[in-house]
């Protein structure tokens, strides 16, 4: 019995080791299945993700690349064969089971026959180690472990020791270079793998360090970076970083000198010539923020300096002034006056400089001529317009008077109409003749020449080229001209204390030019003496003057003295009054001045 019960426990004991050795080779099946021929059931609360050579793609997100897999089972051909996984593939499944996660992985299939095909093909160590490495549980595992017997027991045992030591050395140094020499040395070496691995670390390594001397981007950085890496992939680049630094630090240097200068200058000017000197300047935002402020402050004065500067162009009538106005305000206020007046001057100046000596050029217009508010025959006011014209700046003087008589030989008219009419009579203030000549008295030779008769002024004018003016061009060149904004009473002013010799200020003849001259630039044709002029007097001759050119009455018994005299009051020294007498008539108050004809 008792035997019987030990045979029935040895039974047991042995259906418990079968059974044992059953389920052992059950779940070795099922290990091998899923590592080879595995399928992926995908449910519900099943997260998947593939790895292609590092690359995460989430299948359950709707991305570029995504591989969308709905709820099912998958072997590991079909999804290879679907997706054609030509690289490295892992697939990791995480299923989530009462809250458990639970991770399965392996390989595509692909990937693994191409690394053991490699192997075989170059049979290296390294390429079965890569193999080993890579599918640490592959179907060639063992091959791949015999693949490293095999070959490493083919090499010879001194080469295996240079090997090792050859790889050692690479190691201790820790350097890019070390490994490839000793892959160069051992190109299918025992550590190939290990020294590839070593060189791509290093180089990871290398870039990182560069990359952060790259982001520093100091001088410093970078030679940190030679310094700790003498055998570093970007070396040269490290060097080119250091001298671009250092250069530019040398711009940045002579920008800001540059700069500096044009601050000490502080125009706009210099401003512009730094820009222009560095394109790329470093103080580019602060200059132009200089040339503007400079540009407001600027048109601030120029707005502020309108008015003064046209004033002044006003005042002095020089053509340099208007010229500035123009060029200072090309839109002002004033600029089709300012124009108008450069043009007149820029003729003027142009006929002036062909005008005989001591004459002014009077630019020809219309004006009106005459006063209803004077004598009987100043009125009516009626319009005339002349031709240009040159005046004499100055009455004829004793000194010149007695030239003349010297070189015409004689005090009477020689010849024509007025032959034998008297044009001088000797007077203690002007003109005497010793015996000899004709000389104008001691201290009187700058006066106006006076006891002059109509017939002595046409003679002189005639002699030299001249002509007297006529009634209309007198009263046009007293007023201004063309330049006259306004009629004033007297010759270049309202007051006649300014612009004349009258009763008021003088007690003779004064020497000519010494009071303020008119707008033409023209003295003393207010007061000092009177002047004769061509025209016949003619107490309504206004009323009928022509429109162009008047040159008085065809006849007549008086001639026209414009202009009054150290002798008379104010009323007689206004512009438009009129006084006349004999033409033989030569009187200590009575003078003139010649005119000249415009020959283009």
């Amino acid at each position: 019995m008792e035997e019987s019960v030990n045979k029935q426990k040895t039974g047991n004991k042995l259906l418990l080791i079968l059974g044992a050795i059953v389920l052992i080779a059950i779940t070795g099946a099922i290990i091998w299945y899923f590592s080879h021929n595995a399928k992926v059931s995908l449910t519900a609360d099943t997260d998947v993700v593939i790895n292609i050579d590092n690359q995460k793609i989430d299948l359950e997100a709707n991305k570029p690349k995504t591989i969308e897999l709905g709820i099912g089972t998958y072997s590991l051909e079909i999804l290879e064969k679907k997706y054609n996984f030509s690289e490295k593939a892992e697939i990791e499944i995480k299923s989530r089971f009462e809250k458990q996660e639970h991770k399965f992985s392996f390989r595509s299939k692909i990937a693994e026959e191409e690394a053991i095909l490699a192997a075989r093909q170059n049979k290296t160590i390294a390429g079965y180690k890569k193999y080993l490495t890579d599918f640490p549980n592959g179907r060639y595992a063992k091959e791949a472990d015999e693949g490293v017997v095999f070959l490493t027991s083919q090499m010879d045992e001194d080469l295996i020791k240079a090997d090792s030591a050859a790889f050692e050395t690479a190691k201790k140094t820790g350097k890019i270079l070390s490994f490839e020499e000793y892959k160069k040395l051992f190109p299918k070496g025992i550590y190939v793998n290990e020294a590839n691995e070593n060189i791509k670390v290093l180089k990871e390594k290398d870039t990182l360090a560069f990359e952060q001397a790259q982001k520093e981007n100091t001088i410093p950085a970078f030679e940190i970076y030679i310094k700790n890496t003498k055998d570093g992939l970007f070396l040269n680049e490290a060097n080119n970083e250091i001298k671009r630094i250092k250069a530019e630090i040398e711009h940045r240097k002579k920008d800001n000198d540059a700069f500096d200068l044009a601050k000490k200058e502080n125009t706009i000017e210099a401003y512009k010539a730094y820009l222009a000197d560095f394109p790329k300047a470093y103080n580019s935002k602060e200059a132009n923020a200089k040339i503007k402020e400079i540009e407001e402050e600027n048109y601030r004065r120029w707005v502020a300096n309108e008015e003064p500067i046209w004033q002044k162009a006003v005042k002095t009538e020089k053509i340099t002034d208007y010229e500035k106005y123009i060029d200072t305000y090309p839109r002002g206020k004033y600029i089709s006056e300012a124009k108008s007046m450069y043009s007149m001057l820029d003729k003027e100046q142009k006929y002036q400089l062909k005008a005989p000596p001591g004459f002014k050029y009077v630019e020809g217009g219309t004006f009106e001529m005459g006063s209803n508010k004077g004598s009987g025959d100043e009125s009516p006011v009626h319009s005339v317009k002349l031709e240009s014209f040159y005046i004499s700046k100055y009455e004829i003087t004793n000194e010149q008077y007695a030239k003349f008589l010297n070189e015409y030989g004689g005090d009477v008219v020689k010849s024509g109409d007025s032959k034998g009419q008297a044009m001088i009579y000797s007077d203690d203030w002007g003109v005497t003749f010793d015996g000899n000549k004709w000389k104008a008295q001691i201290g009187y030779e700058e006066h106006p020449v006076i006891y002059v008769t109509w017939y002595g002024a046409k003679e002189y004018c005639a002699f030299y080229g001249y002509r007297l003016p006529s009634e209309a061009e007198w009263e046009f060149a007293a007023n201004g001209g063309i330049k006259a904004n306004a009629k004033t009473l007297y010759s270049g002013s309202n007051n006649p204390k300014a612009v004349a010799w009258y009763y008021e200020t003088a007690t003779t003849t004064m020497k000519v030019g010494k009071k303020g001259a008119n707008r033409l630039g023209i003295y003393d044709m207010t007061g000092n003496v009177w002047e004769w002029v061509e025209d016949w007097h003619e107490k309504n001759y206004y009323s009928r003057s022509p429109k162009i050119d008047p040159k008085g009455p065809a006849s007549g018994i008086t001639k026209v003295l414009r202009g009054g005299s150290f002798f008379e009051i104010t009323n007689k020294l206004r512009i438009t009054y009129r006084d006349f007498s004999y033409p033989i008539i030569g009187y200590y108050n009575y003078g003139f001045r010649p005119v000249k004809d415009i020959k283009d």
